[in-house]
């Protein structure tokens, strides 16, 4: 069964939709979009293989959610505590992408009681800080990932991008619930050829940036990229992939084939249900990372990565 719901937070209104809707049942799925996505990112988990009840919701300043011109993170936190409350759920599977992620990290840290467990699609494992070094500025992002069609309005864009900067993840690394990281491929951006690459992509947009909704103001500000920032952008991520699970001995990583927009690929989609149900049914969490691991080097060759372009001419970014 589906059902929607608007959830009131503070006289404003945030879209939930719920699948597998029991009215009593107090453990769910709430799975948590990142920047400019919407509810419908989590529609991966509508499955017959998933019993749980599973709730997906348009964050606030996302699709059908109210739009505030003033928020932080702690908003976030609080808007998705209100979502947890007015289900009246105690036990808590959190699954969240890229921005969704990391607001799941800080409701655990925030919230600890009630969560079970946290799967992490690409993120938490580094702050956006350090990719500054990278010339992966806020500017770059504003530039490459805003969506006009997802519902964020750009301001509201811009201020989640600067806030993701600001925040510190690693205070969330001391957190005692069993944690999973599905991290994408790092390398996955490396040039092809025949097509275009990221720093291919920034030098268009600072050579035209009509061409691509931006003003010659806001293209002033994106750094210059090279190929050395790119393969010494990647390298990092492999690092601190690598050193994740030494943060805390709760938290658990496996390595996917998947580009960051894992939750776009009709490919990946399946495959990240089954690592989803894998982790939080098993108790024995190094069982449930082992048995993903399995299945993801045996399926490898079938599956198939988005290329930037199909990416960034996409609706989804």
């Amino acid at each position: 069964m589906r059902r929607k719901n608007f959830v009131l937070f503070k006289n404003i209104f945030i879209y939930t939709e719920v699948y597998n809707y029991r009215e009593k049942e107090q453990e769910a799925i709430l799975f948590l979009h990142g920047l400019a996505g919407n509810h419908i990112d989590g529609s991966f988990l509508y499955s017959p293989d998933n019993k749980y009840m599973t709730i997906t919701m348009d964050m606030l300043n996302h699709g059908r959610s109210v739009k505030l011109e003033s928020f932080t993170m702690d908003t976030y936190i609080d808007v998705v505590k209100a979502v947890v409350d007015f289900y009246r759920i105690k036990n808590v599977h959190f699954v969240g992408h890229s921005l969704g992620a990391d607001i799941a990290m800080m409701f655990a840290k925030k919230y600890p009681n009630g969560i079970s467990d946290i799967v992490l699609l690409d993120r938490s494992y580094y702050n956006f800080s350090d990719v500054a070094n990278y010339n992966f500025t806020p500017s770059f992002y504003k530039a490459v990932e805003y969506n006009p069609h997802s519902g964020l309005d750009y301001k509201s864009f811009s201020n989640l991008i600067h806030m993701m900067f600001e925040n510190d993840i690693t205070k969330t690394w001391d957190i005692k619930n069993d944690v999973l990281l599905i991290a994408a491929n790092p390398y996955w951006p490396t040039p092809v050829e025949g097509e275009p690459s990221i720093v291919d992509f920034i030098a268009s947009i600072k050579q035209s940036p009509s061409d691509f909704g931006i003003t010659p103001q806001i293209a002033s500000t994106i750094p210059d990229l090279n190929l050395d920032n790119l393969y010494s952008y990647m390298e990092f991520l492999q690092v601190k992939i690598a050193e994740f699970t030494l943060n805390n001995k709760h938290f658990y990583m496996v390595q996917s084939p998947f580009e960051h927009a894992m939750v776009y690929n009709d490919y990946a989609k399946p495959e990240l249900l089954k690592y989803v149900l894998e982790f939080i049914n098993n108790n024995d969490k190094n069982i449930a990372k082992n048995n993903i691991y399995k299945s993801i080097k045996e399926n490898k060759g079938k599956f198939k990565i988005k290329s930037l372009k199909d990416i960034l001419s996409s609706d989804n970014v």
